[in-house]
């Protein structure tokens, strides 16, 4: 899972060549950032009414976070982090479904 933001996706992953796990991407290219990834659906969350300022603060403390070496694909992934940051922007989760097993 992803947020896009301003024309970006920001989404978080292992990466054996960065330390931050979380990447910005054009929207729906994060196979491009992360291999093993595909764009499936989009879902429209809310509106954002934050500076980019306060975004790049935002983003900066999750990245700290939301380490490369983290990433674990049961408690640590990227619906995770999805979440977090679409809770600190708009105040609302992700739909639960997202991160259930399949």
């Amino acid at each position: 899972a992803g947020l896009e933001i301003w024309g970006k996706e920001i989404s978080f992953g292992h990466s054996r060549r960065y330390r931050s796990g979380v990447f910005a991407v054009k929207p729906k290219k994060a196979q491009e950032y992360m291999p093993n990834t595909r764009y499936k659906m989009s879902i429209e969350m809310d509106s954002i009414f934050m500076s980019r300022l306060s975004m790049d603060k935002l983003l900066c403390r999750l990245a700290m976070k939301y380490t490369s070496d983290s990433y674990d694909v049961v408690r640590n992934n990227c619906n995770h982090f999805t979440d977090d940051l679409c809770m600190a922007i708009c105040g609302k989760s992700i739909p639960e479904w997202v991160n259930r097993p399949a």
